[in-house]
């Protein structure tokens, strides 16, 4: 008896893998996939064969869509994918874009050309997540969910796109050759600046127009890109969102991203996102983040966004650019430091400290702490005016507060002791 157990098995596994050889014949094909689905103990195989049924049968599918739905069958029986999870998934794909999701014909078909490259081109592991991800999105519009965490797609639209290699885009001539704004009759000097005529033939450099207000935006900009990683490149099966809210719900708290665009690569599961707008609250007072470009790995309960405009209407003067970031795990103490937003530079300006009283520096919002720390390490400053005369105080790092009057008692002694001596 010992002896016939591995042909048992062997005969087992090869009728499994036998079930899994779906019909060409569109009449056949549901019935088929429901064998399958059963043998391979899918956990829903009634429920979603079911389901099948109902949009086969229900005149949503084209006879051209069949045939491709039945071709990508094939083409995973060809790579040895399993019922479960990968047949469960592709069929969980297509009946949820139609119940639920309600795709249009040209939405169904830009979904199933997707699967088909997919198929052909990712790795069996990319194409296990991709399928996984794609059905959880259309089913229940959900980017990503485990025991603890759950980040979930609301609002706004939605397309599928296959992203291959970059193409080399073709500038205009004028543009590439650097003589685009430039007349033949101009002449210009060994940096490639255009040169004046006096009139008389004699060509004379003009002095340059510093503008201090261009000039310091340029060093910030410059400044900033030191913080600013490059964002990973848009490759492979894609969903594309556009307006919609990202929605982070863990067992210890919850916040969103609003109104935000973005291409979620759905063979490794990397956001890359632009704009919209974070909301929360420091000691109670409202903080608002404008986001501009931005990633994150979405298995991860958290994010990062290098490149934000913070108001906070009840320290800040005007809003400030630097990094924000938010982490959700458990709490370990009081003040729990997130989300954190710190500024780039020393360019912050702080409202209501009195008309003799002015600070410029660096500005931080860590959990309910407001601090002083730019991330570039530069001086933070306060002025006081008094009977015409300014003093300052500088200093490096951070000062922490809850409030603008308790911050205020910590440079303030420095300048008091320096003003005794």
């Amino acid at each position: 008896m010992k002896q016939l157990l591995p042909f048992l098995l062997f005969l087992t596994v090869l009728t499994a893998q036998a079930q899994t050889k779906l019909s060409k014949e569109p009449a056949n094909f549901v019935g088929e996939v429901k064998a399958m689905l059963l043998a391979g103990k899918v956990e829903n195989a009634e429920a979603l064969s079911a389901s099948l049924d109902e949009v086969w049968n229900s005149g949503k599918l084209s006879a051209a869509q069949k045939n491709e739905v039945m071709e990508i069958a094939q083409q995973m029986y060809r790579k040895r994918f399993r019922a479960n999870p990968h047949f469960a998934n592709f069929f969980t794909t297509l009946t949820a874009g139609i119940q639920q999701q309600n795709l249009r014909p040209n939405q169904l078909d830009n979904l199933l050309e997707v699967t088909s490259k997919a198929i052909q081109h990712e790795d069996s592991k990319k194409l296990e997540q991709f399928l996984s991800t794609t059905s959880l999105y259309l089913s229940q519009n959900r980017l990503y969910q485990n025991a603890h965490y759950k980040l979930l797609a609301t609002g706004g639209s939605f397309s599928f796109a296959y992203e291959g290699a970059s193409k080399a885009t073709d500038d205009n001539a004028s543009e590439a050759n650097g003589w685009g704004n430039i007349s033949w009759d101009d002449e210009v000097n060994e940096q490639g600046e255009v040169l004046a005529d006096d009139g008389w033939g004699a060509v004379v450099e003009q002095p340059k127009k510093v503008d201090k207000q261009k000039a310091a935006q340029k060093r910030k900009e410059s400044l900033k890109q030191q913080f600013i990683p490059a964002m990973p490149k848009v490759s492979g099966p894609v969903l594309k969102l556009d307006k919609v809210t990202l929605m982070f719900v863990t067992a210890w708290d919850s916040t969103a991203i609003h109104n935000t665009n973005g291409q979620l690569m759905l063979s490794n599961n990397v956001f890359v996102g632009e704009g919209g707008e974070y909301k929360w609250e420091v000691n109670k007072q409202p903080a608002l983040a404008e986001l501009s470009k931005y990633s994150f790995t979405t298995s991860f309960a958290g994010f990062k966004a290098a490149d934000v405009k913070v108001n906070y209407p009840a320290v800040l003067a005007v809003p400030v650019d630097g990094t924000l970031e938010w982490i959700s795990s458990k709490r370990k103490t009081g003040n729990y430091p997130y989300p954190k937003f710190t500024s780039f530079t020393n360019d912050a300006k702080l409202n209501n400290l009195g008309n003799n009283i002015a600070y410029t520096g660096g500005f931080s919002l860590i959990g309910n702490q407001v601090g002083t720390r730019p991330l570039d390490g530069s001086l933070s400053q306060i002025v006081v005016s008094q009977n015409g005369t300014k003093n300052s105080v500088r200093w490096r790092g951070s000062i922490f507060w809850k409030t603008r009057w308790c911050w205020l008692a910590a440079p303030l002694s420095v300048f008091t002791r320096a003003r005794t001596r």
